[in-house]
């Protein structure tokens, strides 16, 4: 699968609904082969706070992280714009990934893991369980992971 399937897959997700940042993870990890790489996680919330829906981007192999804390105490973020970079053929670096309306983030990345949720709580109240999509897509052969 393309990345351009990727980039779909962000559109269809719907992740332009999904604006309020819940929580932010940098961390260094290993690999198959034990060599470290950087991953990005976000998880976003939409605007309405009742609703229990989360979505959290995993950016795998990171390299030029630029992340700016608003001055607001509230952390929203425009619709993301994932692309291709593939045509640079650079080693390892499949997608750039901005956050243009509010500048909030940038970097460029080799795999994105996109996967759209129920919370169990939300403003304090149990909902029936979780409930998730997940998608993988990377520069490597691509499979699409079904709703458990």
């Amino acid at each position: 699968m393309s990345t351009h399937d990727a980039i779909k897959q962000y559109e269809d997700s719907r992740g332009f609904d999904f604006s309020v940042l819940m929580s932010i993870e940098f961390r260094q990890a290993e690999d198959e082969r034990r060599t470290l790489h950087h991953c990005f996680t976000l998880v976003l919330r939409p605007d309405d706070s009742t609703d229990p829906r989360r979505l959290t981007l995993v950016f795998e192999g990171v390299r030029q992280l630029r992340f700016t804390q608003p001055e607001t105490s509230e952390i929203v973020m425009g619709p993301l714009k994932i692309r291709s970079i593939l045509e640079r053929q650079w080693e390892g670096v499949a997608y750039a990934v901005t956050e243009p309306e509010f500048e909030t983030f940038s970097l460029i990345c080799r795999d994105v893991r996109i996967t759209v949720a129920e919370s169990a709580v939300v403003a304090g109240r149990r909902t029936g369980g979780l409930a998730a999509s997940t998608f993988v897509r990377s520069a490597s052969p691509i499979k699409k992971l079904g709703s458990p």
